[in-house]
């Protein structure tokens, strides 16, 4: 299995971006002094990712997360050894909507999200992926109204 480290340092010279599941400044530094990377900010962009699931319930949402996000409560170590769908059923079988509360932003307040995400910036992502799942129930779905917010909040880079 290769480091963070290891992998920027392989992956970096022959990629056009860094994309990051953690708000790890660490790995834009090692990006920035590795021979032949692109220079973060011309033509690279770090940009990190994370799941969010918005509903105007917040029990709504928490249960979307689990039905589609449940695989991202072991974390990358246990993700990246799992070879296939039945491995990933049975390794989270046991996780509830609640253990994801803490690591996905769900709900209907676009507040929470902007903290969640703000890691980022403050890591140094110059750039999202938000891996949204959003259940609007017919409603129109505020996702896109997160750009005002979040804006606001990364216009300090």
């Amino acid at each position: 299995m290769f480091s963070a480290a290891v992998s920027v340092e392989t992956f970096a010279p022959l990629g056009d971006h860094l994309i990051g599941v953690a708000p790890d400044p660490s790995l834009i530094q090692a990006w920035k002094v590795t021979d032949g990377a692109h220079t973060i900010g011309n033509p690279a962009r770090a940009i990190g990712q994370i799941p969010i699931c918005w509903d105007p319930d917040l029990e709504a949402a928490r249960e979307k997360a689990h039905e589609q996000f449940r695989w991202f409560a072991g974390g990358w170590q246990v993700n990246a050894d799992l070879p296939t769908p039945a491995g990933f059923a049975g390794a989270t079988r046991f996780v509830r909507p609640d253990d994801l509360a803490e690591a996905i932003p769900c709900g209907p307040d676009l507040d929470h999200i902007v903290e969640a995400v703000s890691a980022y910036w403050q890591a140094g992502s110059g750039g999202l992926s938000l891996r949204a799942s959003a259940v609007c129930s017919g409603l129109q779905c505020p996702l896109a109204l997160c750009g005002a917010p979040l804006m606001k909040s990364s216009s300090g880079l």
